[in-house]
C-alpha cells in the first residue's frame, strides 16, 4: 500500500442556484468537472478475478504470475450507485494489494470499516486516472504497470490492486447560493471554488458570527460526535486583512475531528449543524480563537475570519 501511495500518487465551476428546489446529496456531484478523465480497461486486468471468501469479509483475489501492462488498466467488478470520482477530492476505501510478478496477494485492509484508508486524488495523478469515473460503492481491480511501480528500481514488478470505494468527497462547496450579509466581509470565488474576501469598514464583532454563503444539500455535521470532517479553508486576521493559512494554497483539503481540542472553539461551534456542500463564513473573536496567545503570523488577541467549504465527513 505504501508503494501505491508513494509511487502511483506521486508519479469547477460552482453552479449558482437561487430557486427553492428540492435536491439530494448526490445532486451536488452532477456538474463537477471531470479533471482526471475516465478510466481505461484492457486485457490484462480482465485476468484479475475477485470472489467472496467463506468466513471472511476480505475477498479472494487471484491473477496470473507475470501479469503486467503498458498502461493503467481498470475493471469494474461491481458498480456502486453513489457519486463518481472526478478528481481533486478525498476518497475512503478498502483495498487488496498483490505482486504482478509472483501472482500473490501481499496486503489488504480488513473490509470491516475499522481500517479504511483515506487518500486525496489530485488531478492528473496516476491513481486519479485509474479511478476516474468510478462510483462510490464500486469494487474495482487495477493493474499498475511495472514502469510505474518500479520507479527506477532494477526489478520490474507490476502492481495489482482491488479497491472498494466506500466514500467520495466533494472537491469544493456546492449548493444554493445565499445572499451576502451586512457586516460580513464579501466572499469572492474563483471558477475552481477557491475563495478570497474583501473587507469592509466594519468594526470587528465581539461574539461569534456565522454566515452560510452556499447552502449544501448533504447531511448535517455534528460537533463532538466523533465525526472527522473534510474541509477546504482559508483564514485571515481581521485587523490586518492578512491571510495566514489556506488549504487551497496547499492544494490539499484538511481533515479534522469536529471536536473541542482538535479545532479552536469558534470553528467547532460555527460548523456544528452545517450541511455537507456548504460554504460557511466564520468571524471568530479572540475568546473563541487563540485568545492572548500569538500563533506564528497571528498576533495575540486577534479576531479571525475563515471561509470553510464542508466537503464531507466520516465517523
Amino acid at each position: 500500500m505504501r508503494k501505491l501511495l508513494a509511487v502511483v500518487v506521486a508519479a469547477l465551476t460552482i453552479t449558482s442556484l437561487t430557486a427553492c428546489t428540492s435536491h439530494t446529496a448526490t445532486d451536488m456531484y452532477s456538474n463537477l468537472k471531470a479533471e482526471c478523465g475516465t478510466y481505461k480497461t484492457g486485457p490484462n486486468v480482465a485476468a484479475v478475478k475477485v470472489t467472496e471468501t467463506p468466513g471472511s469479509k476480505v475477498p479472494t483475489v487471484t491473477f496470473p504470475a507475470g501479469i503486467d501492462s503498458k498502461i493503467l488498466e481498470t475493471k469494474v467488478i461491481s458498480k456502486g450507485t453513489g457519486p463518481a470520482i472526478t478528481g481533486s477530492q478525498f476518497i475512503d476505501f478498502e483495498f487488496i494489494q498483490g505482486s504482478g510478478s509472483t501472482g500473490k496477494v501481499t496486503g489488504a485492509s480488513k473490509f470491516d470499516g475499522t481500517d479504511e484508508r483515506s487518500q486525496y486524488l489530485g488531478g492528473k495523478t496516476n491513481l486519479c486516472g485509474a479511478l476516474a469515473g468510478v462510483t462510490e460503492g464500486s469494487r474495482v481491480a487495477v493493474v499498475v504497470p511495472s514502469s510505474i511501480m518500479s520507479a527506477g528500481e532494477a526489478v520490474a514488478n507490476a502492481g495489482v490492486f482491488v479497491f472498494e470505494i466506500k466514500k467520495v468527497y466533494l472537491p469544493h462547496a456546492v449548493g444554493d447560493e445565499q445572499s451576502n450579509q451586512n457586516g460580513f466581509p464579501t466572499v469572492i470565488r474563483a471558477t475552481t471554488g477557491q475563495p478570497t474576501i474583501r473587507f469592509g469598514n466594519d468594526s470587528a464583532p465581539t461574539s461569534l458570527k456565522v454566515a452560510t454563503m452556499i447552502k449544501g444539500w448533504g447531511p448535517k455535521v455534528e460537533a463532538n460526535k466523533g465525526e472527522k470532517v473534510t474541509i477546504h479553508y482559508t483564514g485571515w486576521v481581521w485587523s490586518s486583512h492578512v491571510k495566514f493559512d489556506s488549504s487551497w494554497d496547499n492544494k490539499l483539503p484538511a481533515q479534522f475531528e469536529l471536536a473541542s481540542g482538535s479545532l479552536i472553539p469558534g470553528m467547532v461551534q460555527g460548523l456544528d449543524g452545517q450541511t455537507v456542500g456548504s460554504q460557511v463564513l466564520l468571524v471568530i473573536p479572540p475568546s473563541l480563537g487563540y485568545k492572548s496567545q500569538a500563533m506564528q503570523s497571528i498576533p495575540a488577541n486577534s479576531t479571525l475570519v475563515f471561509v470553510v467549504d464542508i466537503l464531507g465527513f466520516s465517523k
